[in-house]
């Protein structure tokens, strides 16, 4: 895919941004679920609960350059503070890499792209979800639409995979009214540094520096990636190969329900025609397929998860030595004790 071109000034004053390749409009963007289900109806992932994307957001108006702040189409719970980063705002400052996972730890679903899918599908439990009108793959991270159960209570990340679309916090990307793409940062992250603290946004001639061009680069392949994964996720609704996928999970000696997530039709993948499977071979949707189905492996490892969260807060309570547990290598549990 053509890359983007590199960061421009005009709009936002001295915003660091750059002209989308393509000229394609973005189709929408997801944001973060919520609500609980109410016992014992089983949980249903419906339109409103919404998963995290805030790269696609857009600015709804303008105020002076440089003070710009960002108006979303929904909630934007992960990125509250979301502004245009800028030279004139953020000259002299900096920031800390990423080194928490905490901002995500109520995130229960997190959108991924069609090139992240093999890693993914190899320790995560993968779903659509339907979403203005489009069908999303999810990493399904959780029971409850406000739980991660990847994120430990220290705001360590335990899976084998980190999804895209939370390893660029506290940056994002989003869209002005012109259709330019502005490099935007969350100022209530805590990753925000002032003078010689961390690394800076800005070299001494007031170009961006090394590490913030990797940042841009690395979320502009991200929403390169979003815009190719909705085309073929397009075209799989298109051929009727999506379908509900009802959920009955394990935990403790409970049976949980899930509804309102959907899965790839196997049966319905052997029935296409000759012509219909040459055409998603040539647009790339058989590994996105294929990645879901193998994915729908780990679902049961939720139930496994929310089963040691509830063992370690017992062995908490119980011994005063913390517990923790990651999980390194697909579905392997590892334990350290301190």
């Amino acid at each position: 895919m053509p890359m983007a071109q590199g960061p421009v000034r005009g709009l936002l004053g001295d915003a660091v941004r750059m002209r989308p390749s393509g000229g394609q409009e973005s189709p929408g963007r997801t944001a973060l679920p919520h609500g609980r289900p109410r016992h014992p109806q089983p949980f249903r992932w419906t339109a409103s609960h919404r998963v995290s994307a805030p790269r696609h957001v857009r600015i709804k108006h303008r105020s002076l350059p440089g003070s710009e702040r960002l108006k979303p189409t929904s909630a934007l719970t992960l990125m509250p503070n979301l502004v245009p980063l800028s030279r004139d705002r953020h000259a002299g400052k900096g920031w800390r890499r990423l080194d928490s996972y905490a901002f995500a730890a109520h995130t229960a679903l997190v959108p991924l792209v069609a090139s992240e899918l093999p890693k993914a599908a190899m320790s995560l439990p993968i779903a659509f979800i339907r979403q203005d009108e489009h069908y999303v793959p999810v990493a399904v991270l959780g029971l409850e639409p406000t739980t991660n159960l990847f994120v430990a209570p220290d705001g360590r990340w335990i899976g084998a995979y980190i999804p895209s679309a939370l390893r660029g916090h506290p940056f994002a990307l989003a869209y002005a009214q012109t259709g330019e793409q502005v490099l935007c940062l969350d100022e209530d992250s805590g990753l925000l540094t002032e003078a010689g603290q961390g690394e800076s946004f800005f070299d001494e001639k007031g170009e961006p520096s090394e590490g913030l061009r990797q940042i841009l680069a690395f979320l502009q392949q991200i929403e390169l990636g979003r815009q190719h994964t909705t085309r073929i996720c397009d075209l799989l609704a298109q051929l009727g190969l999506i379908q509900p996928w009802p959920i009955q999970i394990r935990v403790g000696q409970n049976e949980r329900r899930i509804q309102g997530l959907f899965r790839s039709d196997e049966s319905a993948l052997n029935q296409l025609s000759d012509a219909h499977f040459i055409e998603l071979r040539r647009a790339g949707g058989l590994p996105l397929v294929y990645c879901q189905l193998l994915a729908m492996q780990h679902i049961g490892l939720l139930g496994r998860l929310v089963d040691l969260r509830a063992n370690a807060a017992q062995t908490a309570a119980r011994t005063p030595p913390p517990f923790s547990f990651s999980l390194e290598d697909q579905d392997i549990l590892r334990f350290d004790w301190d």
